[in-house]
């Protein structure tokens, strides 16, 4: 039961391998690896291997096969796999493997390390196929890395290796790891420090925090040019605009009405306050001579304010003197 078993599982397995057409788009190669995987797995003999391989033939490789390549050429495993890869096989040219060579750049998040180790292998794979033993190649194949690897590295990385002059391959991937740990750990020291973005984000926030304050300062300036302008100069000047009040702060925005007639403007420069011409008179009710007959002109009738009190003119400390008619 075991061999029937293994038997229908080699079989299973060589059928799943794709046939070869020699078609522009296909890759003798890789097909030729998967045919040698299969045979290595199931352990098949060179007569198998022969025999598969002449199977999954079709197209122009079976064409090339029957009128190309003569019997003994097709009983000979090496020999028929040789003219296949010369007929078939993709050759790259070199400027190809170069161009996607020089490609080869660290990405963000990249480690040294691992960019060592994928410029190692694309060199290996492209310039030494075969890992020829060939001193000349193996020399080229180490200055490609080398240059390649310098090339490849962060600008401030790249910057301190070339300062310390490595001379090697191996050398250089040291002296990068090393300067990437240091420039690493500063980072994190300062965490703080603002990247440029930051900055660039902080100062459009000032600029318009900047323009704003500006506009409210226009107007301001214009309100109170509108203001200034609006003042009537058949009326006497609001000098109590330029007073403060009792809390110490500016008085422009306090409404002044006189006491007397009602308008705007302070007391003591009201037409019906008293002055000292009124001083010398022998009258009982001398704060009745700002307004005859004691008509206030904002009520429209006599004054409930006019008492007559007979303490004398010169009773300065009397509440309705007229020099205490502060209103």
């Amino acid at each position: 039961m075991p061999p029937k078993k293994q038997k229908e599982f080699t079989i299973s397995m060589a059928a799943s391998l794709h046939c070869f057409s020699g078609e522009v788009e296909e890759n003798f190669d890789f097909f030729l690896d998967l045919l040698e995987s299969l045979a290595t797995l199931e352990e098949w003999s060179v007569e198998k291997k022969l025999l598969t391989l002449k199977l999954h033939l079709k197209g122009k490789a079976l064409k090339f096969l029957s009128d190309d390549i003569s019997n003994e050429q097709q009983n000979n495993f090496e020999e028929l796999v040789g003219l296949l890869k010369k007929k078939f096989s993709r050759s790259v040219s070199f400027e190809i493997l170069q161009n996607k060579f020089n490609k080869i750049v660290q990405q963000p998040g990249q480690s040294v390390k691992d960019l060592a180790e994928e410029i190692s292998n694309a060199a290996n794979r492209y310039f030494n196929k075969g890992n020829s033993k060939n001193p000349e190649i193996c020399t080229l194949t180490e200055k490609m890395k080398f240059s390649k690897f310098l090339e490849s590295l962060r600008p401030d990385i790249r910057t301190q290796v070339k300062i310390l002059g490595p001379s090697s391959f191996e050398e250089a991937v040291k002296q990068a790891c090393n300067a990437e740990i240091a420039f690493n750990d500063t980072a994190a020291a300062s965490s703080n420090v603002f990247t440029p973005a930051e900055v660039n984000i902080l100062l459009a926030k000032h600029f318009e925090s900047s323009k704003k304050i500006e506009e409210l300062n226009k107007k301001i300036e214009n309100l109170t040019q509108i203001s200034v302008g609006n003042h009537s100069a058949s009326e006497p000047w609001d000098r109590s605009a330029f007073n403060r009040n009792d809390h110490g702060s500016s008085a422009l925005n306090v409404k002044i009405e006189c006491h007397i007639c009602g308008k705007g403007h302070i007391t003591t420069e009201c037409w019906y306050f008293p002055r000292e011409s009124n001083a010398g008179s022998h009258s009982s009710h001398p704060q009745r001579f700002y307004n005859r007959g004691n008509f206030c002109p904002r009520r429209g009738f006599r004054s409930a304010r006019s008492r007559p009190f007979h303490q004398g003119r010169n009773n300065r400390n009397h509440p309705y003197h007229r020099r205490n008619l502060n209103f």
